[in-house]
């Protein structure tokens, strides 16, 4: 599938094969959610099957108002204009021009289990042959949530170094600290997630099924990480962050 991003023309020739009788090929990828919208209406008219398991929502849950609301609401406005230019840019049947690109977005959704992840969005107008629609918006949704959190590790590890007539300049220790899978664990994300939600010590505690003292010691060992003073700061520079 990397491949496909790569090659807009390919792209777009694979949202021309939309048709009746091709739409099981696309519910067979499971690194990819496809859809298909009708750019009038906002109907969905096809979502791959892989939806349930990159989005943790199933096909008959998603349409455009639904999946609009998953958004984080700082992302909102430029998927919105994304999904607006898509649906007036026609690359026709073919795509010559090798200057001609397909732009993709990347934003923030909130997963079915509560989380929020990041995805990476492609959509092209095309023809298509189902329901003698002349064009419908071809898409598909990839979960980037790893390679985006490595780049925020990568970020936080710059602008920890020292300052040089004004400028960031990576420490010696720069890239064994972004390389290390430990900066902050699974168990500390997901403490991070729940304080930003606001809740407690002991509110986490009880939703983790641990005690307040281990929670305790997580949340200081995250202020350590996020070389912050306090809670207040720390939601601040995860947010600033997009860890949460």
């Amino acid at each position: 599938m990397e491949s496909l991003r790569e090659s807009d023309s390919l792209f777009v020739e694979l949202g021309q094969l939309l048709s009746k009788e091709n739409l099981s090929l696309f519910d067979q990828v499971t690194s990819e959610v496809f859809f298909m919208v009708n750019p009038q209406d906002g109907n969905c008219h096809f979502i791959s099957k892989s939806a349930a398991d990159i989005l943790g929502y199933t096909n008959d849950q998603l349409n455009v108002s639904f999946f609009l609301s998953l958004i984080h609401r700082d992302d909102k406005n430029n998927v919105l204009k994304y999904y607006s230019e898509c649906a007036q840019k026609d690359f026709g049947p073919v795509i010559s021009d090798n200057k001609r690109k397909l732009n993709c977005i990347d934003f923030r959704i909130v997963h079915k289990n509560g989380s929020w992840i990041w995805v990476a969005l492609n959509c092209v107008l095309v023809s298509n042959k189902i329901n003698g629609l002349p064009k419908v918006l071809f898409g598909g949704i990839r979960d980037i949530t790893k390679r985006k959190e490595e780049e925020l590790c990568l970020m936080h590890a710059i602008r920890c170094t020292h300052k040089t007539n004004g400028d960031f300049q990576p420490s010696p220790e720069l890239h064994s600290e972004i390389h290390q899978d430990s900066f902050i664990t699974p168990r500390e994300k997901q403490i991070l997630r729940l304080i930003g939600r606001g809740l407690s010590s002991r509110e986490i505690a009880d939703q983790l099924f641990v005690s307040s003292h281990t929670v305790i010691k997580h949340r200081k060992n995250i202020i350590a990480k996020f070389k912050v003073k306090n809670t207040a700061q720390l939601i601040r520079e995860a947010s600033r962050l997009f860890w949460i």
